[in-house]
C-alpha cells in the first residue's frame, strides 16, 4: 500500500476472485490518486527513508530536506546496484543455463517463473502487483512440490475451473519416473539413463522403469535361430530371457538347452509350449493345447506353473480373492457345529489352504514363482525325452 488510505476492497476482491490484471491496473491508478489528495502512507515513508538510496527530483537532481513523496523518483541503476548489495534474495535470475554445445537458455523460456519472495500477500496479507513487481525468479523444486503437490492452497485449487479439477494434484517426482520410462521405452541404454538421474548404479534405474511389460518384450532381441518358431513361442522365449517367468516347462526348456543347444531347446519349446497366457492371478506356461489346466484356474492355490507379473489388476484380483475366502473361514467358524453343512471340515481345510498360498502369491515378487515346490504336473525332461512328436522327429534325424 503505497497511499495513506487502502485500495478499494471492492476492487482487490474483484482481482482475487478473476485475476484479471486490469484489476491491478485501477488499483494502482486509485492509489496514485489518493497519493496526490492524502500523500504517502507512513509504511512506505519509512521503508524508502532506511533504505541507502538517493530520491530524486523529476529531472533526476536529489532532492534535499523534507522528502516531497508525491514528486519523488528513483534511479533504475542506483536501484538494481542497491538490491545487488543489500537485497541478495531479490535478484532476478537473469542468468542463462548452459547448454551443451556452447549453446544457453535464457531464464524468459522456462516454463514457470514467479515472483522472488512476495512477502506483501503471503505474510502481510497484501495484493503483489505481478505486472510492476521487479524480482522475478525460475520456480524452485520446492516451489514446484509446494504448487503442484497436495496443499490446500495448490495451483489447481487457485484456478480450476471446475471442483473436479480444483481437486487435482501432481507429484512431482512422478515426473521423474515418467522420464525415466520414456528413455527406457524410446531405446536408450540404462548406463545413460543412470548418469542422467545421478544413480549409483543400473539396477536403481531398472526399479524405475514404469514400461508396460509388451513395451519391455520389444526391445529384447531374439538369439539366432528364433525366427523360426512360432510368434507366440518368440514372445515366451522373450519372457525367459527376461526372466519374466519361471515353471515347469521354462525349466525343461533351460534343460535341453543346456544340454542339446539353442535349436533343440527352440523347437522344444514351439512344440510345448503354446504361448504365453495372462491369467487374473499371473502367468502360466502350460500347454493348454495337449493339457488342459488341471487347476481350473486356481494358480493361486500352490500352482508350480503361476508366476507373478507386477500388473496391478493381478494384485488387486488376488487380494479381492483372499477377502472372499476369509470371509467364509469366518463364517463357518461362526456357524454352531451341529449347523453347519456336510463336508465343512473339508471346505474349511480347503478355504485355510487356499488362504495361505494367497498370502504367499501376493507377497510374491513380480517375475517370481511363488510355489516353486508345488506340484509338478509335468514330467521331467528325462521322462519325456522322445516321447513328443519333436522329440521323435530328433530321434529319428539322429539315427
Amino acid at each position: 500500500m503505497l497511499a495513506s488510505l487502502p485500495p478499494s476492497e471492492e476492487l482487490v476482491e474483484k482481482y482475487r476472485e478473476t485475476l484479471d490484471p486490469q484489476f491491478l491496473e485501477l488499483i494502482i491508478n486509485q492509489q496514485i490518486n489518493l497519493i496526490a489528495r492524502y500523500g504517502v502512507s507512513d509504511n512506505c515513508k519509512k521503508y524508502f527513508n532506511k533504505l541507502p538510496i538517493t530520491i530524486r527530483r523529476s529531472d533526476g537532481s536529489p532532492q534535499t530536506g523534507k522528502t516531497v513523496w508525491h514528486e519523488a523518483y528513483l534511479c533504475v541503476a542506483e536501484v538494481e546496484d542497491m538490491v545487488r548489495e543489500t537485497m541478495p534474495t531479490k535478484v532476478s535470475h537473469t542468468a542463462p543455463f548452459k547448454l551443451q554445445a556452447g549453446r544457453s537458455l535464457p531464464s524468459s523460456e522456462l516454463m514457470y517463473l514467479m515472483p522472488i519472495r512476495p512477502l506483501i500477500e503471503e505474510r502481510n496479507g497484501g495484493v503483489l502487483d505481478v505486472t510492476r513487481y521487479f524480482a522475478v525468479s525460475r520456480a524452485s523444486p520446492l516451489d514446484l512440490h509446494l504448487h503442484l503437490g497436495g496443499q490446500q492452497n495448490n495451483i489447481f485449487a487457485r484456478y480450476g475451473q471446475t471442483e473436479e479439477d480444483q481437486s487435482l494434484s501432481r507429484n512431482t517426482h512422478s515426473l521423474r519416473h515418467l522420464q525415466n520410462g520414456e528413455l527406457f521405452r524410446l531405446g536408450v541404454a540404462d548406463t545413460i539413463i543412470t548418469k542422467r538421474f545421478n544413480r549409483r548404479s543400473v539396477a536403481q534405474s531398472q526399479v524405475y522403469d514404469h514400461r508396460s511389460l509388451a513395451e519391455a518384450l520389444t526391445d529384447i532381441d531374439l538369439p539366432a535361430g528364433a525366427d523360426a518358431i512360432s510368434p507366440r513361442a518368440q514372445e515366451t522365449l522373450r519372457m525367459i530371457l527376461a526372466n519374466k517367468i519361471r515353471g515347469p516347462i521354462v525349466d525343461e526348456f533351460l534343460e535341453i538347452q543346456k544340454k542339446m543347444g539353442d535349436d533343440v531347446a527352440f523347437q522344444f519349446l514351439s512344440a510345448e509350449a503354446d504361448g504365453l497366457h495372462a491369467t487374473p492371478y499371473g502367468f502360466c506356461v502350460n500347454s493348454f493345447t495337449v493339457d488342459p489346466c488341471p487347476k481350473h484356474l486356481q494358480c493361486y492355490n500352490g500352482c508350480r506353473h503361476l508366476t507373478r507379473s507386477g500388473i496391478e489388476e493381478e494384485s488387486q484380483s488376488l487380494k479381492k480373492l483372499r477377502v472372499r475366502l476369509q470371509e467364509a473361514v469366518e463364517l463357518i467358524n461362526k456357524t454352531p457345529v451341529e449347523s453347519r453343512n456336510i463336508g465343512w471340515q473339508n471346505q474349511l481345510r480347503h478355504a485355510e489352504t487356499s488362504l495361505v498360498n494367497l498370502d504367499k502369491a501376493i507377497s510374491t515378487a513380480p517375475g517370481k514363482n511363488p510355489f516353486p515346490d508345488g506340484p509338478d504336473l509335468y514330467r521331467s525332461v528325462d521322462a519325456a525325452r522322445g516321447t513328443t512328436l519333436m522329440d521323435s522327429a530328433v530321434i529319428r534325424s539322429e539315427e
